[in-house]
């Protein structure tokens, strides 16, 4: 049995995420380019999370557990590849394993532990907005669909919604419609 076409798209569109995705991260994660250590830990759940919300697969802790594991597993790949190129080279990723081989990692945890608790402590009042943007990016977050939507004009010849490709950025009103009708 062929899948449908509207199966067939999504298919397409989360390939397009993964590999567009990939290659950011591959950028920003290569020894060669600078094996940033900051930018595919954030990355890859933000295109795992993207690729799963264009398949319309809902996000369960299980699926969260996989893409933090995929997100250890590639920090971890990319310190190593990091550390296996001459040590003039290195990067502070491959810096790390050799001393994590050397056993001095606990001393540089230590280290920046308590630079980051100095941060906090020195920039008190800032760290307050910490929590304050997350509760409203929540608060945005936890229910789209409540926040009024603004329509412009209507087009005068009927065309088709530029949402057709993509159900899951349908207002709740086109959700609900039959395809035919949820052009207009």
């Amino acid at each position: 049995m062929r899948p449908s076409a509207h199966a067939r798209k999504k298919a397409i569109f989360s390939r397009a995420v993964v590999a567009i995705g990939g290659f950011a991260v591959l950028v920003d994660a290569a020894p060669f380019w600078g094996a940033d250590g900051g930018g595919p830990p954030a990355l890859v759940p933000g295109v795992a999370y993207l690729a799963f919300a264009v398949l319309q697969v809902p996000m369960t802790w299980r699926r969260w557990v996989a893409v933090a594991g995929g997100v250890v597993g590639i920090a971890v790949l990319v310190a190593v590849l990091d550390w296996l190129r001459a040590p003039e080279s290195r990067t502070h990723l491959g810096r790390f394993v050799q001393s994590v081989i050397d056993g001095q990692a606990a001393d540089i945890i230590v280290r920046k532990a308590e630079q980051n608790w100095d941060l906090f402590l020195l920039n008190f009042p800032l760290t307050l907005l910490i929590p304050a943007g997350l509760l409203f990016v929540t608060v945005v977050l936890a229910r789209p669909t409540s926040w009024p939507t603004i329509r412009g004009p209507r087009p005068a010849a009927r065309s088709p919604s530029p949402c057709a490709a993509a159900p899951w950025a349908r207002t709740p009103r086109e959700a609900r419609l039959p395809a035919s009708t949820a052009q207009s």
